[in-house]
């Protein structure tokens, strides 16, 4: 049977998250390319308060990825078939907190003196990046030119 020839198994999950979590291999096992991209790229999810969440919340990421393996698509279906996104506090913060989190690297990495123009182009697109992959990793619809609208 194909269902179950696919389906993720939680203890496999945990053995990926304690030996690839910093590079988001348990989410990558379980097919959530944009949440391995975000912890990848956050060094474990803003050093590591991702990997923190992700010790609580892997049983659920595991049974969705068991129970509805085309999820991602639904949501996206859902997102079209509805004028406006639900409202999701949880989306939201994190958004926020990665948006500044990828700020403050690019604050810190370009000099201040030297590099102004550089860095008006570049904080703003550092913000954007950071909210958008965590709107990818939600599975939200929404393109990078209208996250950096918005941010």
């Amino acid at each position: 049977d194909e269902k179950t020839s696919n389906k993720k198994s939680l203890f496999k999950a945990y053995l990926w998250l304690i030996f690839g979590g910093f590079l988001g291999a348990h989410h990558m096992y379980l097919g959530n390319d944009y949440h391995a991209l975000l912890l990848i790229s956050s060094v474990g999810g803003c050093y590591g308060f991702g990997l923190l969440f992700d010790i609580f919340y892997l049983s659920r990421h595991v049974e969705m990825a068991n129970k509805h393996p085309y999820w991602h698509d639904l949501q996206q279906l859902e997102q079209k078939h509805f004028k406006s996104p639900r409202l999701d506090w949880g989306m939201i913060s994190m958004q926020m907190v990665m948006g500044a989190f990828f700020r403050s690297l690019v604050h810190a990495a370009i000099p201040i003196d030297e590099y102004m123009v550089l860095r008006y182009i570049a904080l703003p697109l550092a913000t954007t990046f950071g909210a958008w992959v965590v709107g990818k990793a939600y599975h939200s619809s929404s393109s990078f030119y209208k996250t950096l609208i918005g941010s």
